[in-house]
């Protein structure tokens, strides 16, 4: 393999790594998916939805009232409330 091909596969390799990186900090740490069961929540959120659930907004601009939360319940998954 020649010199210039070497070094253009180690940028590639390097990008893809840190991308992964940020990846995985984002989704542990920013934001995680979460799939809607039930349908307490009708109209706002239906059966079956996914939702994209901010983990540190409300620890940034606290809550507000109608604000819909996902939490941890007793009986072992995730809640949807509002």
């Amino acid at each position: 393999m020649k010199e210039n091909t070497k070094k253009e596969l180690f940028s590639w390799a390097k990008t893809i790594g840190f991308t992964l990186v940020l990846i995985a900090i984002i989704r542990g740490v920013l934001f995680t998916p979460s799939l809607v069961q039930g349908e307490s929540m009708m109209p706002t959120l239906e059966n079956n939805e996914r939702v994209l659930v901010n983990k540190i907004g409300y620890s940034i601009s606290g809550l507000d009232r109608f604000d819909v939360i996902v939490f941890h319940g007793k009986e072992g998954y995730d809640l949807v409330k509002r």
